[in-house]
């Protein structure tokens, strides 16, 4: 795939689409980080278990394959308003150069190219 193309998934992106409450979104990182929460689904039984990190060792079986993410998050949600009075949100996914960013938008089909966006502060 080359740089700024995106190709066709099979999958619909708004399966991705969920509403999280702000109250449950982590601010700042534990000071023992090992006391992260952990969800657990076991494939046998499609049981949901919740565990902490620390407790990883008890749920690796030989063979598992672990996968660490080391990505930054940093405060990349933006929301605006357009002309009309609708509603965007806005998520940055990587600088480009300058003052331009990769970004996905939602409702994003009616976006238009060089269409004029007022970001505003949804905080409260």
């Amino acid at each position: 795939m080359s740089e700024g193309r995106h190709e066709k998934s099979s999958l619909p992106i708004s399966l991705f689409d969920y509403d999280l409450p702000p109250e449950l979104i982590a601010q700042s990182p534990l000071d023992k980080r090992s006391s992260s929460r952990m969800l657990v689904l076991q494939r046998e039984t499609g049981e949901i278990t919740h565990s902490m990190f620390a407790d990883i060792p008890e749920w690796l079986r030989s063979g598992d394959l672990l996968v660490l993410n080391d990505t930054r998050v940093f405060p990349a949600r933006l929301y605006a308003i357009r002309g009309t009075g609708g509603k965007i949100d806005i998520l940055l996914l990587r600088q480009i150069d300058g003052d331009r960013w990769q970004a996905m938008a939602r409702p994003a089909r009616k976006l238009r190219q060089g269409e004029k966006l007022t970001i505003v502060d949804r905080r409260g």
